[in-house]
């Protein structure tokens, strides 16, 4: 074997050796390129996960307000809403000793603005008893601001004298917010709310 022939078997066997350990790079290389795009797909899945569970709990929450009370077939909180507004119907009686028959939720509808000069108005809400005292609270929107209106629950801080028709009787009462934060917070999670939203107002009420 002469000397140019072996001087070409070391060129192939280096160049070889150079491509074999290229081509184990390049594995390495695709192998750390398929984990940072695994951990970003498993980061991405969390995500949307963590996304999707808000989603429910916030419909959740949004369905909760839909049956607690929340201003009902009005879906403006009071605003007029031609669902909501209609002229109360029944007799007007005495408010009974306690209202336990309405239980954690009854529908009635509440009559507000009875001293305003462009008159009163009614909205379908929920009404529910503690202890036996009736009460009904806002959304969690009605402190919002909003282009025209407002709230019922501003008309009724405001005027305290309302009147709430229920099970085919009209009863005059007295509105009494409960602004003691504790207590609103209390009531709030007895009634189901993971989180008592700072918007919703809670109303006592007791016989005019």
């Amino acid at each position: 074997m002469t000397n140019e022939t072996v001087l070409v078997e070391e060129s192939r066997t280096s160049s070889l050796l150079k491509n074999k350990r290229q081509g184990k790079r390049a594995l390495s290389s695709a192998g750390w390129n398929s984990n940072i795009f695994d951990w970003q797909y498993l980061n991405r899945a969390r995500l949307f996960g963590l996304v999707a569970v808000a989603l429910l709990a916030a419909c959740g929450q949004a369905s909760q307000d839909g049956q607690d009370g929340q201003d009902g077939q009005d879906g403006q909180d009071g605003q007029d809403g031609k669902k909501g507004r209609r002229e109360l119907s029944g007799q007007e009686a005495v408010p009974p000793s306690d209202f336990l028959f309405v239980g954690r939720s009854s529908p009635c509808w509440l009559e507000v603005g009875l001293a305003v000069d462009r008159g009163a108005k009614s909205l379908r809400v929920n009404c529910f008893h503690i202890d036996g005292v009736l009460h009904i609270h806002s959304n969690r929107f009605a402190k919002m601001p909003r282009t025209s209106g407002e709230s019922w629950v501003e008309i009724v801080r405001r005027d305290a004298q309302v009147r709430i028709g229920l099970a085919g009787k009209i009863y005059p009462m007295v509105a009494i917010p409960i602004d003691d934060e504790k207590r609103r917070i209390a009531i709030l999670h007895d009634r189901g709310y993971w989180y008592a939203w700072d918007g919703i107002t809670i109303f006592g009420f007791a016989a005019h």
